[in-house]
């Protein structure tokens, strides 16, 4: 017999677990997939945090294509000449039928669209120029970013994730956009210039918004480990900033580069069962026909449109969705 007091949590822990309402969105300057077995190594880091989608940076393909990798689909851009740059996708086998379009725009900007519940999700993957470029580099490079930005229509998801080489200060005059949670407390050039792009374009940097310890700040380590950075973030269109329930660091990735993978926990928006086209059902095509037809009939009467409308609300209620009559 069972001796151990029985208390009030006992109860919570019985109860059915829920089905899974989020996703998880991640980016990741890996640094290199061009080494020997990187791209294995770096699919079976993001399988343990269950990504959806992983959008990484500094891929340094010289070719781009379509590859499986262990339960995901890699989309990847090629680099330049000299191995360098280049971005890419890893979409998970469960949304990927959900993937509708992907296109890179250039060695720093790539997007995916995918088929979501309301709207579509455009999730747009940039490596921002480091804050030693020249600014003409860093004019040109947020000059193409607006350019396929505005493109976009306004009413769809728009998330940009990456490595913008950006430090967000805590400065009162960007609250409105990075919130109160950044790691660092002054911005540099690059940061000033998310924060104007963000605000410009009604996006909201949801990395600097969340409640946690630095440790989970920090998106880069220098080599002597002494100095670390947040410079990889997530942002999202305003109108959805609600859709993003948390975005942190995880340390214990680990893919041979000095960047942490950065994670952001969303609301179930995407829907891979809406790829085709639904037609409605035999029985309710049949009823929807019976009702016009019946219109018909009271139009044919001398009834006129108002009273097919009158009669039409006495005989018939909504019931899912087709109509039953009285």
């Amino acid at each position: 017999m069972n001796t151990t007091p029985r208390t009030w949590m006992d109860s919570l822990d019985k109860r059915p677990k829920l089905n899974k309402i989020d996703m998880r969105f991640g980016t990741w300057n890996v640094r290199s997939l061009y080494r020997t077995c990187s791209l294995r190594t770096v699919v079976e880091e993001i399988l343990k945090y269950k990504l959806d989608l992983g959008g990484v940076q500094e891929v340094r393909w010289d070719g781009g294509g379509i590859a499986p990798a262990e339960g995901y689909t890699f989309f990847s851009g090629k680099g330049n000449e000299n191995h360098e740059l280049g971005t890419g996708f890893f979409v998970h086998m469960r949304i990927v039928s959900a993937a509708k379009k992907v296109e890179f725009i250039s060695d720093r900007i790539s997007y995916i669209i995918l088929k979501g519940h309301w709207c579509d999700i455009i999730v747009m993957n940039v490596h921002a120029p480091t804050e030693d470029k020249i600014d003409d580099i860093k004019d040109r490079f947020y000059e193409e970013l607006e350019h396929v930005f505005d493109k976009f229509p306004k009413y769809h998801m728009k998330v940009l994730l990456g490595d913008f080489n950006a430090k967000v200060g805590r400065e009162d005059i960007f609250k409105p956009t990075i919130g109160n949670e950044s790691l660092h407390e002054i911005s540099n050039d690059n940061g000033v210039r998310v924060v104007n792009f963000a605000t410009s374009k009604k996006l909201t940097d949801k990395s600097t918004m969340f409640p946690h310890r630095n440790i989970h700040k920090f998106t880069w380590t220098s080599p002597d480990g002494k100095i670390h950075n947040q410079t990889d973030h997530i942002l999202i269109y305003r109108r959805w900033h609600s859709s993003i329930l948390d975005v942190r660091s995880f340390r214990a990735a680990d893919c041979d580069t000095d960047h942490y993978l950065v994670v952001a926990k969303m609301v179930k928006t995407c829907d891979p069962r809406m790829t085709a086209n639904v037609l409605p059902s035999k029985a309710y095509r049949k009823q929807c026909r019976d009702k016009f037809m019946f219109k018909e009939l009271v139009k044919s009467r001398g009834g006129g449109h108002s009273a097919a409308q009158l009669v039409e609300a006495q005989c018939y209620k909504p019931e899912g969705r087709g109509f039953k009559s009285q």
